[in-house]
């Protein structure tokens, strides 16, 4: 039997199945009916003649036995869904190791593609930030930037810079390292964290030591009455914490009533079954969970604004190289949960990032605490120095991080020379059962010590006297500038849709491009590894011929070619 001869025969088989009163319809129905077999039937050669002989084979079939096919506009052969099936038939020959994969991950693509929204791809570090969400990617240098970076320490006066007792040039230290790094790292911005263990070979031990002990920030003491009141909860569990937080009568305005309501609201949290933390949000966790921290700013000179907001100083800092020859576009500064100011004069003292990531040195935990939140504390200094110089080494900024049920406080302040040195305190749990509610002391303690951190920085900023006005391209040269990576602006062309993209019930297919050692799939992101190919050639055919017929611009089509 000649294959004309088979497909007919196949075709005589469908047709015993179709309504022969609506001859408008045997041609499309027929390609319907015989949708399995034209997929399973493919053995390669031209996909366009592999059509043509199909539909010839109906045809003719419907000619033979005294029917007269009336070719329905309305209603063509669904040919698009066949290609679709074909080609992950292909795919599943050619890369059987990786089809189950492939599968799996199409629920999740398909998601992302119908959300509406275009993502952005950019090169961020190597981590498992991969596999968590993370607002703040840590871009890769470009040479522009390692040029920049190099030249931000050479124009540093090496008469200011930090000499430790054994000789040692903090500044110089930190330039290597900076140096030496392919993505973005706070020694770019002369932040020195030290517990950070690209200084274990850096420093010695005694360095260490010195860096972190000189004029370090001393932490104020709790008031007596705040003392006297946490000890009389020491030691209390359950039901006993419970009926002596509630018998407590304090001054609204007091510090002890706010630690009173702090406890109230944890029992009335825990009670609730809002642990363990499942489908919250991460606004819940700032409404609910740490609502203490805004409440005790309540009655302090310090307002906390909580809720996504940018801050002034960050936008300064990525505004400050704009001019008529150099306009580009004007930016709003970073999103911080929390930013801390003054009252009057709106002075940024302190910030606070919130996640609902939970886990030791987490993707998230790393770039908001370790790397977004030291800049913006960073900005935030040298915006209060440009006009208060007198205040170079005795300025303090404090940071919040919160991560689910933990928190960690961190000190940003400038002991000597251009560098800013990055202290963490913590952690602190929140407590999530009834048992363990006295563990909240340790979180109380520690936003009452940032918040009496910030009080006392803004005495002194009041305090302090404003620098001379001078001419408008001075440049405060005590602490170097936030570091602000070069960031290419490409326009994003708009085009209207075809009408196929907005019939709701047309959907691209699933392509597979085979590139060396990799699966590109059309429509998806996923990165999966293969062998080989051996079909790529059908693939490509039957994928041209499909935008061919969707009247898909020859752009598009060339993006087919193998690499």
């Amino acid at each position: 039997m000649s294959t004309m001869d088979a497909k007919k025969a196949l075709v005589a088989n469908a047709a015993k199945l179709l309504d022969a009163t609506k001859p408008e319809l045997l041609w499309s129905l027929s390609i319907d009916e015989l949708h399995d077999d034209i997929v399973t039937s493919y053995q390669g050669g031209d996909y366009a003649d592999y059509k043509r002989e199909w539909n010839t084979a109906v045809i003719d079939y419907f000619q033979e036995t005294g029917v007269d096919l009336i070719l329905n506009k309305a209603r063509k052969p669904n040919w698009e869904s066949i290609s679709t099936a074909l080609i992950n038939r292909l795919e599943k020959i050619a890369f059987p190791k990786v089809s189950a994969a492939f599968d799996s991950s199409t629920s999740t693509a398909s998601r992302r593609r119908s959300s509406g929204s275009s993502t952005v791809t950019t090169d961020t570090a190597n981590s498992e930030a991969d596999t968590e969400e993370s607002q703040c990617k840590i871009p890769k240098l470009s040479t522009a930037d390692k040029a920049n970076v190099a030249m931000l320490y050479d124009r540093l006066d090496r008469n200011k810079m930090w000499k430790l007792s054994t000789g040692t040039i903090v500044e110089d230290k930190m330039r290597e390292v900076a140096l030496s790094m392919e993505y973005e790292h706070p020694t770019h911005s002369l932040i020195l964290d030290i517990s950070d263990k690209c200084w274990e070979k850096i420093f010695e031990k005694d360095e260490k030591n010195e860096i972190r002990s000189y004029r370090c920030t001393d932490l104020p003491v709790m008031s007596p009455e705040v003392e006297s009141y946490l000890k009389e909860l020491q030691g209390l569990s359950g039901v006993d914490l419970k009926k002596k937080v509630d018998s407590g009568d304090f001054p609204t305005e007091s510090d002890s009533s706010w630690l009173q309501k702090s406890y109230q609201d944890a029992f009335r949290l825990v009670r609730s079954g809002f642990f363990p933390l499942q489908g919250q949000t991460e606004t819940d966790l700032v409404k609910r969970v740490w609502s203490c921290v805004d409440t005790c700013f309540d009655f302090s000179v310090i307002n906390s604004l909580s809720g996504e907001k940018c801050s002034k100083a960050s936008a300064d800092s990525a505004n400050k190289e704009r001019c008529l020859s150099k306009f580009g576009r004007q930016s709003s500064g970073r999103k911080m949960d929390y930013i801390f100011l003054t009252g009057p004069t709106e002075t940024e003292l302190g910030c606070g990032e919130c996640a609902l990531v939970e886990g030791v040195k987490s993707t998230k935990e790393l770039t908001d605490a370790n790397f977004k939140m030291p800049k913006v504390m960073k900005d935030m200094a040298n915006r209060i120095l440009f006009t208060r110089s007198g205040m170079a080494h005795d300025l303090c900024l404090v940071g919040f991080y919160m991560g689910a049920n933990v928190m960690k406080m961190f000190t940003l302040d400038f002991p000597s020379g251009y560098v800013g040195r990055l202290n963490g305190i913590g952690p602190a749990y929140f407590p999530v059962n009834y048992e363990n509610i006295n563990s909240l002391e340790h979180v109380l303690r520690l936003i009452l010590t940032g918040k009496m951190i910030m009080e006392s920085q803004q005495v002194k900023t009041d305090n302090c006297q404003l620098t001379k006005p001078d001419t408008l391209e001075r440049q405060f040269d005590e602490i170097a500038p936030t570091f602000v990576p070069v960031v290419p602006v490409k326009k994003k062309k708009r085009r209207k849709p075809t009408s196929h993209e907005s019939n709701p019930n047309f959907s691209l297919p699933v392509v597979v491009i085979h590139k060396p050692r990799h699966l590109w799939t059309h429509g998806y992101e996923d990165d999966l590894k293969v062998d080989e190919s051996q079909v790529i050639e059908l693939i490509r055919l039957v994928l041209t011929d499909y935008y061919a017929n969707c009247n898909k611009p020859a752009a598009l089509i060339s993006r087919l070619e193998l690499s």
